[in-house]
């Protein structure tokens, strides 16, 4: 017969081990990668504020060089006051985890910061201010080398309409009231309707072009109303051959000699190259970045990939901050494939979209990957070709600005031959294992509305489902976000054959 103290030993050796035993199942939960758990919820929620804080804390930075008359800028241009309300941002993380949540509000914080710092540059050097229509890759590390800063007509609706999707809404109406067609394109009816009630930055001069129908008709209004100088780039419809980008050079350096006429520009063709060559280590990173996006699943995918590249390319293209948004990004990215885990740990398909992507209702590529497992892999505006810059020379470097300019993305889907906008979309659906297309039916894109048959046909050949969404990516009233959703979940059952992961996605 045992002792008592020998059975009292035993039994506290025994609840030992079970206390043990149960504090190492616990912990092992804990550090478990693949289900939300207390610690990875509270350091996901320490990451959001503070990414927040920081966010803030550079704005009102920012804005205070402006001192008083940020009140008075507030008032003359009332869209302003969006780009402070941030909340639709940070809504993009809601049901993202971990290190793709840390990639997404990369993204974000980098993105904002930059804005509100562009803004307070333009408005405090409307001598040196550039409008250009469109996106001005190219054309923005021209001017920032000549002293001048670039400023797009489009990145203010574009931007308000990514954190108040009604945000444009009575500019486009002032717009059609004041003699635009209804059914023209809303995004340059939106930068239209701020010039018309007089709310737009001032500026030295504007740089036209021809790579979309509306913004040729634009710059002519803008300079008929302003009398301030106009420069039209001309780009050859047919701009993919060696012939076209010798001549598209030559038409750069003649834009060079017009802004030294006109502005108080001076080209530093030293400065051009140290800003090519940061961006080219920009363009390095993003690539080893898109080199990964080919493994299934993908290790980063939505925002993290074509919300940092257009960030990228239309805000600080040739920055520092470029290339260590990149490249944090990329650290992100190995950081997951090291874990063996994807940034969608239930991705089921591989999407790409094309045609302007829906700037009113962004938030449904989230919605998209929450409920039915489909990871965003790229984004017609956000990929190009052109790749580096040879900085060798000032004539290589005239005609990769060139380069840039025609290759840019309303260009390759409003120009051209019908090549330009089919044949980049079916070599990332081959390259990156793309099997759905998710096409962004845009009511004021003409252009692209003529490809539709063209682009069904080829996807019916290579068996790519392709589901058309018709929308307006300016302007919530011609469709609302519930029958873009309804759409998408119609496809998804009837022609994916997919059962949801969930019934209800966190609102946003």
């Amino acid at each position: 017969m045992k002792s008592i103290n020998s059975v009292g030993e035993n039994t506290i050796v025994s609840a030992f081990e079970s206390v043990k035993s149960r504090a190492a199942e616990f912990w092992k939960y804990l550090r478990t990668t693949d289900k939300e758990s207390i610690v990875s919820d509270i350091i996901d929620t320490w990451l959001l504020w503070k990414t927040i804080v920081k966010v803030y804390v550079r704005a009102v930075k920012t804005l205070s060089k402006r001192g008083p008359r940020i009140i008075l800028d507030f008032k003359k241009y009332p869209y302003l006051l969006y780009a402070v309300d941030l909340r639709s941002f940070f809504r993009a993380v809601r049901g993202r985890k971990g290190v793709y949540r840390k990639s997404i509000l990369k993204t974000l914080e980098t993105m904002a910061g930059v804005c509100v710092e562009y803004f307070v540059e333009a408005l405090s050097n409307p001598d040196r201010v550039i409008y250009f229509q469109g996106s001005i890759a190219g054309i923005s590390e021209l001017c920032r080398a000549m002293g001048l800063i670039p400023y797009s007509d489009l990145f203010m609706p574009i931007l308000s309409v990514l954190l108040n999707p009604h945000s444009m809404e009575k500019y486009i109406d002032f717009a059609e009231s004041s003699g635009i067609p209804a059914d023209s394109c809303s995004v340059i009816k939106s930068a239209q309707g701020i010039f018309f009630k007089g709310q737009e930055f001032k500026a030295a001069a504007i740089i036209g072009n021809n790579m979309c129908e509306g913004q040729v008709n634009a710059s002519l209004l803008y300079r008929k109303m302003k009398d301030i100088p106009l420069f039209t780039l001309a780009a050859p419809n047919n701009f993919k051959s060696d012939r076209a980008e010798e001549w598209f050079g030559k038409e750069i350096m003649r834009l060079v000699e017009w802004l030294e006429e006109n502005t108080p520009g001076r080209m530093d063709w030293d400065r051009l190259r140290e800003i090519f060559e940061e961006r080219n280590r920009a363009v390095e990173a993003e690539m080893e970045l898109w080199e990964m996006m080919r493994l299934q699943p993908a290790p980063l995918a939505s925002e993290a990939i074509w919300l940092s590249h257009l960030a990228s390319a239309n805000l600080m293209s040739g920055a520092k901050e470029a290339t260590e948004m990149f490249r944090t990004l990329v650290e992100c990215a190995k950081e997951n494939m090291e874990k063996g885990v994807g940034a969608n740990p239930n991705e089921r398909y591989r999407a790409v979209i094309w045609n302007p992507p829906m700037a009113v209702y962004w938030h449904v590529y989230r919605y998209l990957e929450l409920k039915w497992g489909v990871s965003v892999i790229h984004e017609s505006l956000a990929y190009n070709e052109v790749g580096f810059v040879d900085s060798s020379s000032k004539e290589s470097m005239l005609r990769d600005v060139g380069k840039l300019l025609m290759n840019a993305p309303m260009a390759i889907i409003a120009r051209g031959p019908a090549a330009y906008y089919l044949d980049p979309l079916f070599s990332i659906i081959k390259n990156w294992g793309v099997n759905l297309v998710l096409v962004s039916d845009h009511v004021g894109c003409k252009s692209a509305a003529a490809m539709a048959g063209m682009l069904r046909e080829r996807a019916r050949q290579e068996g790519i489902p392709v589901v058309r969404v018709p929308i307006d990516i300016m302007d919530t009233r011609f469709v609302s976000k519930d029958e873009v959703f309804n759409k998408l979940d119609q496809f998804m059952e009837t022609v994916m054959k997919a059962e949801p992961l969930r019934k209800k996605v966190p609102a946003v």
